[in-house]
């Protein structure tokens, strides 16, 4: 139930099912009873069926370095809620940022 969650709040939760998995693998090497293993195996079924549904997810507008440029200055945004809570500042939606697209761009907004 958690690993859904997980993946909704960070794309890092996504790499769970196979942490799980290699941890299953290498540590208890499929081991246990008939009905542990019946659970694993419905778990990482539903766990491949949700990878194929979740395919969608690639389809979003903006890039992996895309991303990874726009997201010091999201953290940079939430620190500074956490540290100066004022309510205007504060929304649920942040559909209107800026998304980064070279590091030129990064590096003159970093400095100005």
């Amino acid at each position: 139930m958690l690993p859904p969650l997980a993946f909704l709040c960070k794309e890092n939760g996504a790499l769970l099912p196979l942490l799980l998995l290699t941890m299953e693998l290498v540590l208890f090497r499929l081991g246990g009873t008939a009905h542990t293993k019946h659970l694993l195996a419905t778990y990482f079924g539903l766990v491949g069926i949700a990878l194929l549904v979740l395919a969608a997810y690639a389809g979003r507008d903006f890039t992996l370095g895309e991303r990874l440029l726009t997201q010091p200055r999201m953290r940079t945004l939430y620190m500074g809620q956490v540290l100066l809570p004022r309510p205007d500042w504060m929304g649920f939606y942040y559909g209107g940022v800026d998304v980064y697209t070279s590091h030129l761009r990064f590096s003159l907004i970093a400095l100005a």
